[in-house]
């Protein structure tokens, strides 16, 4: 996995042979502005369209920003939408401690039934990599 984008509050990888980007949170998350947030979400769709990625596996175990409802509306209609407009087919979730950050990831998921069968959401990376790669 080759390491391509990094700021203090995540990584993202992306493996050409498995079409999978990976994002890994940072602790730092504790002080990301809802600025940041944006701005590291356009990147990693960005980089979504650039790798023509398939898979996504965001690592949020250490994520401590709790999206508002307006973030999450801003979320699905700039990336999420036109990343999968762009091959994305399945994202995976890996949830940390932080129940609220939890609760705001899946609430923008859950309020619509067709993106439900692209998402997931996991406690451990094994699980979420056996679900995403599974044909």
């Amino acid at each position: 996995m080759e390491k391509i984008y990094e700021t203090k509050f995540n990584i993202i990888y992306f493996d050409s042979e498995k079409e999978l980007l990976k994002m890994v949170r940072y602790d730092a998350t504790r002080d990301m502005s809802e600025h940041d947030y944006k701005t590291d979400m356009l990147k990693l769709k960005d980089l979504v369209i650039e790798k023509n990625a398939k898979y996504a596996l965001i690592d949020n175990r250490e994520l401590h920003f709790v999206l508002s409802p307006d973030v999450q509306d801003w979320a699905n209609k700039e990336v999420v939408a036109p990343a999968f407009q762009h091959f994305l087919g399945k994202v995976a979730f890996i949830e940390g401690a932080n129940l609220f950050a939890n609760i705001s990831s899946q609430q923008a998921i859950e309020d619509n039934e067709e993106k439900q069968a692209h998402f997931r959401f996991f406690d451990n990376e094994e699980e979420a990599m056996k679900w995403l790669l599974a044909f």
